[in-house]
């Protein structure tokens, strides 16, 4: 499709009903050779996103800019550098980094991850944060300004609370539900300023932004508060019983004191340690850890003992060889035969595990019952009035959802993006004979991964701006 071409959604008596969607790609995107494209950091990642050419994971020697190579050669953005979340198989992006507060004046906090993301990635059509859930960095980017500077927020059903609230700081206009709810949306927080909060009770800690969290909370090296005002002042607090102090003053478990792995904020846990050295019947990780050669190329769960911490057991194993009883991944490591369509991804590199599986659908009712076979899910034709889809879905990246009545459960606003950030992995989503007359900015919302979207046979009379905004990677509609 090409860029602000014109797509038919409906015939209608008398009238044809065009909606132009914005396929222009961002000046930073990846084209695959079919002409998809892709974000930069889906390039070289270890996952294929180029469907029938793989090109996205050819040629991974060097990375391009902006990103971050990994010491296996996996590419990842350079904006995920240092950002509290291990992008790199081996964690190498988030080694040798300062404490991570996220410093305000430059950087976004995300949402539920608590990724922290620079400024200048907020609505710049990618997401960053990686999530759908509210307050995301491509959320809540419609706003315009007049020729008087005065800013205008667009219409939609996250923003017809009455009034909005307009970030003074970024110009962005946040619904006002966010507003005074302890996490700063605005780039300088000035939704949370003014704001009378309850005090806390017996047994709670009051953060620096008012929230109230379990004491026993504090200094366990978690950002329990958002600001990580949880984690700062902890030299006074006592450890409890089994923890030891890290330099910075959170307490971590014993065990975890000089076991290779820094847990600690400030890394002390590993400092000054005295490592032994790894015998014949060890395997040296590469940070130095000694597990048992048993579990060389093994990420199952019956040998005795445990891999290493940073996973680097797992690396260099497509000559490895299975025992009896194991699975061997594609090219790669091997696991238990009872880990094959279990649910959890056990081949992490290429997840054939959980392919071709045959799953119990999350939703059955009464007499009918949705069909599930490797990652789609079929519930077409029976009648459903309602989408009753558990809080998560996991496994599935297809939805065959035609020749139902899901009108009325479908104009919910954050339907799919309630569902959790699974609902990124939908690739293919048919909601054709439903019986849908209007699309509201927030219906489709958290499908940011949608390929394919077929609506035919609905007599869809409005859609709201903003209705196709997540779907920056649909080609077919």
């Amino acid at each position: 499709m090409k860029p602000e071409e014109p797509v038919l959604i409906s015939n209608m008596p008398g009238r044809k009903m065009f909606i132009c969607i914005m396929m222009e790609p961002h000046k930073r995107h990846f084209k695959c050779p079919t002409g998809f494209y892709i974000s930069p950091e889906r390039a070289c990642d270890g996952w294929i996103d180029c469907l029938i050419t793989h090109q996205d994971e050819a040629n991974c020697s060097t990375c391009l800019p902006p990103s971050f190579q990994c010491s296996n050669g996996q590419c990842v953005s350079e904006a995920g550098r240092c950002d509290g979340f291990c992008d790199c198989f081996l964690c190498d992006d988030e080694k040798d980094c300062p404490l991570n507060y996220c410093e305000p004046d430059s950087h976004f906090l995300c949402r539920v991850s608590l990724k922290c993301i620079h400024h200048k990635r907020v609505c710049d059509g990618i997401n960053d944060c990686k999530n759908s859930e509210k307050g995301v960095d491509e959320k809540f980017c419609g706003a315009s300004k007049t020729p008087d500077n005065v800013t205008v927020c667009e219409k939609t059903s996250m923003t017809t609370e009455i009034p909005p609230f307009v970030c003074p700081s970024d110009g962005r206009c946040l619904p006002a539900r966010v507003r005074c709810d302890h996490f700063p949306d605005c780039f300088y927080g000035e939704d949370e300023t003014n704001c009378t909060f309850s005090a806390c009770a017996a047994g709670e800690f009051q953060c620096d932004n008012q929230k109230c969290i379990p004491e026993d909370k504090r200094c366990d090296t978690v950002n329990d508060c958002w600001d990580w005002s949880d984690e700062k002042n902890c030299h006074d607090v006592r450890c409890p019983s089994g923890q030891v102090r890290c330099s910075s003053g959170q307490c971590i478990l014993e065990r975890k004191w000089c076991n290779h792995w820094p847990n600690c904020p400030d890394g002390s846990d590993e400092k000054n340690c005295e490592y032994r050295q790894c015998g014949p019947d060890e395997f040296t990780c590469a940070n130095g850890e000694c597990v048992p050669l048993d579990w060389v190329c093994y990420n199952g769960r019956k040998r005795p003992g445990h891999g290493c911490e940073d996973k680097s057991h797992l690396i260099d194993c497509e000559e490895s060889k299975c025992r009896e009883g194991e699975f061997k991944c594609q090219k790669s490591m091997c696991v238990d035969k009872e880990q094959i369509c279990d649910g959890p991804i056990d081949c992490l590199t290429n997840l054939n595990d959980e392919n071709g599986c045959e799953y119990p659908c999350p939703y059955n009712a009464r007499e009918y019952t949705c069909t599930c076979y490797d990652r789609e899910m079929n519930c077409e034709g029976l009648g459903y009035p309602e989408l009753k889809l558990p809080a998560k879905i996991e496994h599935i990246n297809k939805l065959r959802l035609s020749g139902n009545f899901f009108n009325n459960s479908l104009t919910k606003p954050d339907f799919f993006s309630q569902r959790g950030s699974h609902m990124d992995d939908i690739i293919f989503l048919n909601l054709a004979n439903n019986s849908l007359t209007a699309l509201n900015s927030d219906t489709l919302a958290g499908l940011g991964s949608l390929v394919q979207l077929y609506l035919d046979g609905n007599q869809i009379r409005s859609v709201e701006n903003g209705s196709f905004l997540d779907l920056r990677r649909l080609t077919t509609l």
